[in-house]
């Protein structure tokens, strides 16, 4: 017998089956996807935690240090030559860890890739062939991973008393290294997270996050501590939606990396990876109500008016009393 052909309404009805498959399918596997990129990236977030665990068991339980001396000599040059100021190179926690980590791969955000081509290989000097300021040099390696760390808490940057009055103070700025001994609480303690640079260039990471609420203690002439601004609207620290009927995503928060649904992974000082929405990060503050300062108060340009609410929920302090009576 003849087999009978299609007819044009039953192949309409196969296309359409076949487009509603799709239309349901697609948007799972792309979620799929989105969450492997997202379980690789908590895994480099866990192995640089490691390593800096390892780091302290070598170094009398301390956390990496932010900068081993002073800013001015964060230089693009060769290990063992001076730098103009007659100092050895100034290098950052990343390449102090490496000996730990034993990749550069794993500074990488697998969501978003080494687009400038900062971990390509060793850093290069400016002496060096194939050396590219914006990508390979030692300068790039030590700042811009795609993990920050806690710095305000587990090791600021301090400005020395006596260099306070210089035109540039912040270029004698020094990392101060805490130990892992003085954490209260340590699986309660933020360690890294993804980071980007102060939310205009998502291409590069920054190797160190601002702990939410601490703007308006630090930044102000009369303190030594330094914290980080990228010069916009809230990246001196966590700024909350005003509409509150929303998820609670902020406008800015700093120089955190929100790219896995309003959230990131966030590193503790006992090792763990948590995934967190960012009001959660910011648990014992005012997040979600805070909204930016209007610069019109000394040291409140590009911050915010959120406050630490409940230190028993807050995340990110070393312990209960590490900032106390310091301002």
């Amino acid at each position: 017998m003849k087999r009978k052909a299609f007819t044009l309404i039953e192949l309409l009805v196969v296309i359409a089956i076949i487009a509603i498959l799709a239309a349901i399918l697609f948007p799972v596997f792309a979620q799929a996807k989105k969450a492997a990129k997202q379980s690789s990236s908590a895994s480099n977030n866990r192995q640089v935690a490691l390593a800096a665990i390892m780091y302290g068991a070598d170094y009398d339980d301390a956390f990496p240090i932010m900068a081993n001396g002073p800013w001015r000599s964060l230089k693009n040059t060769r290990d063992g030559v001076l730098t103009a100021y007659g100092e050895e190179r100034t290098d950052c926690w990343p390449l102090l860890l490496l000996n730990y980590t034993k990749s550069r791969e794993i500074y990488i955000d697998p969501n978003r890739g080494d687009i400038p081509g900062i971990w390509q290989g060793p850093a290069l000097a400016s002496q060096d062939a194939g050396y590219n300021a914006l990508a390979n040099a030692y300068r790039g390696q030590n700042r811009f991973p795609h993990y920050g760390v806690n710095y305000l808490f587990l090791s600021p940057l301090r400005i020395p008393a006596a260099k306070m009055t210089e035109t540039t103070p912040t270029n004698f700025m020094v990392g101060e290294s805490r130990t892992q001994t003085q954490t209260n609480e340590p699986a309660s303690t933020i360690f890294y997270t993804e980071s980007d640079l102060f939310n205009f260039d998502t291409t590069r990471g920054y190797f160190g996050v601002n702990a939410p609420a601490m703007w308006e203690n630090i930044a102000n002439d009369d303190v030594d501590y330094v914290i980080f601004w990228g010069g916009g609207t809230c990246s001196g620290d966590w700024c909350g939606d005003i509409d509150l009927t929303t998820t609670g995503r902020q406008k800015s928060h700093s120089s955190a990396h929100e790219e896995f649904n309003d959230g990131s992974n966030y590193s503790f000082v006992d090792g763990h990876v948590k995934y967190m929405k960012d009001a959660k990060a910011a648990s014992g503050t005012s997040f979600l109500l805070s909204t930016p300062s209007d610069g019109s108060a000394p040291g409140t340009l590009g911050g915010s008016t959120i406050q630490i609410t409940d230190e028993n929920k807050y995340l990110w302090d070393l312990n209960d009393y590490y900032y106390e009576g310091l301002f």
